[in-house]
């Protein structure tokens, strides 16, 4: 069991997630899953939002990119492109859709909201709020499993979970959209 599934088990909004997904399967919703490297986004689509279409630009690069940290930082305007495209098509054909990400811009993240907002999306903002250790601690499970993380930098665990921090700040201070917080 990893360290994340066994924190989250215990967590009240894990039946906010539960429903959440239902909702998404039934009308047009549209779900951001933010938090810094190793927060445990994936952990949280794979075992309570699957079935809904992902947008992760992480996917996207890291296939450009063959891993590469160095090499994934080149594609990051690529793959920003590729989600303003991906999110298009899917507010085009009214498709539910999970978006994950850091969250690291909050303007962005503010401007997409209220795009989807004003397409006629429901959304919803999930924060996964771990701490830069435990996400290191995540990562370096993650790896051991065989999954994705080699590469990136002890920095960027606690610069991504600040900008998210922030992001989350930002979009709940101003209810910009309903927000859940995993707290790990």
């Amino acid at each position: 069991m990893s360290i994340l599934k066994s924190v989250f088990e215990s967590i009240t909004n894990k039946k906010q997630i539960k429903e959440l997904r239902s909702k998404a399967l039934e009308s047009f919703t549209v779900i951001f899953i933010i938090g810094g490297v190793g927060a445990g986004k994936n952990f949280i689509y794979n075992n309570y939002l699957s079935g809904i279409k992902l947008i992760d630009p992480d996917e996207h690069t890291l296939e450009l990119a063959d891993g590469d940290f160095e090499k994934q930082r080149k594609y990051i305007n690529q793959s920003i492109k590729f989600v303003n495209n991906s999110i298009d098509n899917a507010l085009k054909n009214k498709e539910s859709i999970v978006v994950m990400g850091t969250g690291s811009n909050t303007k962005g993240l503010v401007n997409r909201i209220q795009k989807c907002k004003s397409a006629g999306a429901e959304v919803f903002l999930i924060f996964v709020k771990t701490s830069p250790e435990k996400a290191f601690l995540n990562n370096q499970k993650r790896i051991e499993n065989g999954g994705r993380g080699k590469t990136i930098p002890d920095y960027k665990f606690e610069s991504s979970f600040k900008k998210a921090l922030n992001s989350y700040k930002e979009i709940e201070k101003n209810n910009i959209c309903k927000t859940i917080v995993i707290e790990n």
